[in-house]
């Protein structure tokens, strides 16, 4: 029961709520013959009168008396207005009285119509509306108001949409004057400091070597000293070469650390910049060359040094919001504690034009040199997907989804094209009519990711020589050679480029290619191709060019070989060059026979008398002493004046022995002849016959 109370309890004037022996009685004290709006809320859960809520023309009051009374509505009687069980009577005016079967919100009770001076309600229909005005003498007058209601525009957004990444899209709004568009379902992922992480997999793609940048949307809460924004590394409790480097925040600095693997101490380009809590900021850091810039909404903070690139295990995780310490624990100060609306990496090192640019609006996810980005608008689930077509999907550990994200300045204009993001998105279309009246409508566009192909890297082959191309990653495939399979087998003369067109079940396309390169043979010769003639017995060197290495027919590997054939014999070596091709070359070694040569019959000749010697069954003649073939010559005899050696056979002291036998008598020289040893001239030995036996 709700009256005025007349003061035996509480303030006389006051709004008095009362159920059985309980009571609550307002504090504000109401003016007779004006209008008031009086509302009583039992929050949920709540049974007590004293328990109850009073609202008086909108403001909560504070009870100026009260009594605990459970409210047993099995008990109440029938219902009245304007009267109560006890004959209380209401005097006055009452309109638009309302009972609600639940606890309605404050913003619900102001919106309620019959407040002073103010009034709002959704009329739906045409609705003339009358107000009544009280001054303080008392005195009223009314208005009437017409209330004309327009119906709202037949927006329409057109179809859902299905295309592939780097394909535009055109979103049309219809049955309004203007339009605006709006990515819905947008969301973020919030860390706790203390554990949360999103695992990025192993992939050595996402290592960050030569130029590189890192940017992302952040809002940190302030729980800890040092935010990992992205990290990797291998460090581990008592490691001797802990590894890795991180791109974090504090309160007051941006920060890029490393580390390299061999004991070093820990490095770090640290710029000041003093972030506040609880709000949005983008950040990104690039190197170019061996300078590492930092920046904060677009804006550089400054650079610094860092050259060489960190190198780690296979088995090592890329991580966002985690670094591992190597301090053997998870602590405070290498976890995110925060939000973050996106991240992305990239392989090159972007402009700062670019860099502002991404403050302001996101990536799409087909840019060049983009490896990875995730822009965290699943909205639920454990994974988040990488929208650069790489594959490397998160997986999301301990972070929750929030609804709060980074304002952007991106537009989406009815009727012109532009890039969606590749995934599922939902746009939402704000159509206003010419009334001003205002309809929604919703449309979804799905980006299907193109096709990864997977195709051989370029490479060489030698001429001559045939290479089987394959490729995968799609549905059906189109060589530039005109072939739908998927592998071709080719043989080209020339360095050529061979591409082919992969279509997925969803009618995306990607188009790869691969360079082969035609190496030509190497022309290996021996002895500069001439065929070498040589005469029995003699021996020849073959000599190979132009190639590296070789092997012989002969099974030799060096670059000479020396050969001594007994007949005309082919010789052969195959060369082998720097690219692996090779060729190869063959001789001939001629053997001659040697001539049959004949000096002519020996012939006795006299002192004085002219000789000629006339060699045959050659072409040329050498002889000895320097004689001429076939020009005569007087042979000069030895000159055997000057020593006449005489020993006695029979003399044994003379240094012969004597073997005398019936058929035969022998005599031998037991010592030497010094005289006719090798190298003397100028002796002459004669034999003649001895004085007893008349024999030579």
């Amino acid at each position: 029961m709700v009256f005025q109370n007349p003061g035996n309890n509480g303030l006389s004037g006051t709004i008095r709520i009362e159920v059985d022996n309980g009571y609550i009685v307002g504090s504000t004290v109401v003016t007779d013959n004006q209008w008031h709006h009086v509302c009583v809320v039992l929050p949920n859960g709540q049974t007590n009168i004293d328990q109850a809520l009073l609202y008086v023309d909108g403001q909560l009051e504070s009870n100026s008396a009260q009594k605990s009374q459970t409210i047993n509505t099995a008990s109440f009687n029938d219902f009245k207005i304007g009267n109560d069980n006890n004959n209380r009577y209401f005097e006055g005016l009452i309109d638009d009285l309302r009972f609600y079967s639940r606890a309605l919100t404050i913003d619900e009770i102001n919106a309620l119509p019959g407040l002073p001076q103010s009034a709002s309600f959704s009329p739906t229909s045409n609705t003339d509306v009358i107000v009544i005005g009280t001054d303080t003498y008392g005195c009223q007058n009314s208005d009437t108001i017409s209330i004309n209601v327009n119906p709202l525009p037949n927006v329409d957004g057109g179809a859902d949409q299905t295309v592939c990444t780097s394909d535009s899209v055109t979103l049309s709004g219809s049955g309004a004057s203007t339009y605006d568009w709006d990515l819905v379902g947008k969301s973020s992922l919030q860390f706790d400091g203390v554990n949360d992480n999103v695992n990025l997999g192993n992939s050595t793609s996402l290592d960050l070597r030569n130029d590189f940048t890192v940017e992302a949307n952040i809002k940190l809460d302030g729980t800890n000293s040092n935010n990992i924004i992205f990290a990797k590394s291998d460090e581990t409790y008592n490691s001797s070469t802990p590894k890795g480097y991180m791109f974090r925040a504090t309160l007051t600095t941006l920060q890029f650390g490393y580390r390299f693997p061999n004991g070093s101490s820990f490095n770090q380009i640290s710029k000041n910049y003093t972030f506040n809590t609880n709000q949005w900021y983008h950040v990104a850091v690039k190197r170019t060359g061996t300078t590492v810039e930092l920046f904060v909404d677009g804006v550089s903070l400054g650079t610094g040094t860092f050259s060489g690139n960190v190198n780690f295990p296979s088995t090592v995780n890329t991580y966002i919001g985690r670094w591992w310490n190597g301090s053997g624990s998870n602590s405070d100060g290498y976890y995110f504690a925060g939000k973050m609306d996106r991240l992305s990496v990239w392989s090159v090192a972007l402009s700062s034009t670019d860099i502002n640019a991404y403050a302001s609006c996101p990536p799409v996810g087909n840019e060049n040199g983009l490896v990875g980005y995730w822009n965290f608008n699943e909205g639920t689930g454990n994974s988040t997907a990488d929208l650069s077509s790489n594959g490397h999907t998160g997986s999301i550990v301990g972070a929750t989804w929030s609804t709060d994200v980074k304002n952007t300045t991106c537009t989406i204009t009815n009727n012109s094209p532009f890039l969606p993001f590749n995934g599922t998105n939902n746009y939402v279309v704000s159509g206003t009519d010419a009334n001003g009246c205002i309809n929604t409508d919703t449309v979804s566009v799905t980006v299907n990711t193109l096709p990864v192909l997977s195709l051989q890297n370029d490479t060489s082959i030698c001429a001559g020589d045939a290479i089987t191309l394959t490729v995968s990653g799609a549905s059906t495939y189109l060589w530039n050679t005109g072939a739908t399979t998927t592998s071709i087998t080719v043989s080209p003369s020339t360095t050529t480029t061979y591409s082919v067109t992969g279509t997925d079940a969803n009618g995306c396309i990607k188009t790869d290619s691969v360079v082969i390169t035609v190496n030509s043979l190497p022309v290996i010769s021996i002895n500069g191709g001439v065929d070498p003639e040589i005469c029995l017995g003699q021996s020849t060197n073959l000599t190979a060019a132009g190639g590296s290495t070789y092997v012989w027919s002969t099974s030799a590997t060096s670059t000479s070989i020396s050969v001594s054939p007994t007949d005309t014999t082919n010789y052969s070596v195959i060369g082998t060059d720097a690219n692996g091709c090779i060729g190869y070359d063959t001789i001939s070694v001629i053997v001659n026979p040697l001539p049959v040569v004949f000096a002519g019959n020996d012939t006795a000749y006299c002192a004085g008398d002219s000789v000629t010697l006339s060699g045959s069954g050659a072409s040329t003649y050498t002889w000895n002493n320097g004689v001429a073939n076939g020009v005569p010559f007087v042979p000069t005899i030895p000159d055997v004046s000057t020593t006449i050696i005489n020993h006695d056979f029979e003399t044994s002291s003379n240094g012969w022995s004597n073997t005398n036998t019936y058929s035969s008598c022998i005599w031998e020289r037991t010592s030497s002849l010094g005289q006719f040893e090798t190298g003397n001239s100028g002796y002459a030995f004669l034999l003649r016959p001895h004085n007893n036996y008349g024999l030579l």
